[in-house]
């Protein structure tokens, strides 16, 4: 439930707003065809860091359910 000042939980808050960013690494597969065995060309690793956050909190009617 809110506090009732309006504020979340501390452990609400965290799962609203990750504190830690998340580090994406992928790769993708070539995989090249030309009547004779396949030859495999690996790309990669892309990455990326991303930060996830949750927006439009709502809550249930009994304020125990985000």
């Amino acid at each position: 439930r809110q506090n009732a000042d309006g504020s979340l939980p501390l452990v609400t808050h965290f799962w609203a707003n990750t504190p830690a960013d998340i580090i994406y690494k992928f790769y993708y597969w070539e995989v090249i065809y030309e009547g004779a065995v396949p030859r495999v060309l690996e790309h990669g690793p892309y990455s990326y860091i991303g930060h996830e956050r949750k927006d439009n909190l709502t809550w249930s009617e009994d304020g125990t359910e985000v």
